[in-house]
């Protein structure tokens, strides 16, 4: 039976894998605690419940953003509060708004930005001490029911230090793509954050206009395991900011040796960086335009770095 349950409710069309509980499951792992992965839409939530009170899990954790998908959430976190179990969300929509999910009386615990450390001490603290106030990146109440928001925890400088696990997904076939000519595309995440101040965009306040990448080693071992283990046949880079370092990425991209997909920004598509992508195999590029023009573009933020 699972120490912990670790859940993400995604919408009907977002078949993206929940990055997020896979890594924060991989710290703890690394514990010596053993974590159950759902990754459910709406009509999902009756069996995740049923999933919860069969095994009675130290704590769980919701992973939740801002959407439809939340109404979701907000019923599988009520129903699993009823049994007296710890409910514990995180995630964007969380992570931004901690006081207002705190007013609510089923969300006993927020975890602020980056999960994985902080899931850390908060399960120790669970079982050892119960002193909210230790955990970095904790958002908790006291005794008088008021939310308590502690220090932010700093962020992650070795991504390597965790790794998301793909092994405890039941099967990864809903996530696959059509990438051009490929049909067993997937998406991975190699980096975190991003320098610009988009007003759209979460980068600003939940990664603070941070920048970080998992080494080239890291990343290579990661795709070879999805191309060996699951006939990957295309990589889809999701992240926000992927070419963050041009050469090195460029260079990593070669190394892979996969067709390949993801953001790049428009300055970087000179007629030689775009004959570089045709070479390397690049099925699509998107570029995220959201105006040609500057005036149009100031009020969305990008014309700032």
């Amino acid at each position: 039976m699972p120490d912990i349950i670790l859940v993400n409710f995604r919408s009907e069309r977002d078949m993206y894998p929940p990055f997020g509980i896979m890594y924060v499951a991989d710290a703890l792992i690394q514990q010596g605690l053993s974590v159950e992965l759902w990754h459910e839409n709406g009509e999902g939530v009756d069996r995740f419940v049923q999933r919860v009170e069969e095994v009675r899990p130290l704590w769980v954790g919701i992973s939740t953003i801002t959407g439809p998908q939340l109404a979701y959430a907000i019923e599988a976190t009520r129903r699993v509060h009823a049994m007296g179990i710890p409910t514990v969300w995180g995630g964007v929509h969380a992570t931004i708004m901690p006081e207002e999910a705190l007013k609510e009386d089923y969300i006993d615990f927020v975890i602020v930005n980056e999960g994985e450390v902080t899931a850390q001490a908060f399960t120790r603290e669970l079982q050892n001490g119960q002193d909210w106030a230790k955990v970095l990146g904790l958002a908790w109440k006291n005794e008088q029911g008021q939310a308590v928001i502690n220090p932010e925890r700093p962020f992650i400088q070795n991504l390597d230090d965790f790794s998301p696990r793909w092994d405890l997904l039941p099967t990864l076939e809903p996530y696959l793509l059509q990438s051009g000519p490929y049909d067993r595309a997937l998406p991975v995440y190699i980096s975190r954050g991003c320098p610009f101040r988009c007003a759209f965009c979460y980068n600003e306040v939940v990664m603070k206009r941070t920048w970080r990448q998992h080494s080239n080693e890291f990343i290579i071992n990661q795709i070879d395991w999805l191309r060996t283990n699951h006939g990957v046949n295309a990589v889809d880079y999701a992240d926000d900011y992927l070419f963050g370092r041009p050469r090195p990425m460029k260079r990593l991209v070669e190394e892979v040796g996969m067709p390949w997909s993801g953001q790049v920004r428009v300055q970087l598509l000179t007629p030689e960086f775009v004959q570089w992508m045709n070479q390397t195999g690049c099925t699509t590029a998107d570029p995220r335009i959201c105006a040609v023009d500057e005036p149009d573009r100031r009020p969305v933020g990008q014309h700032r770095r």
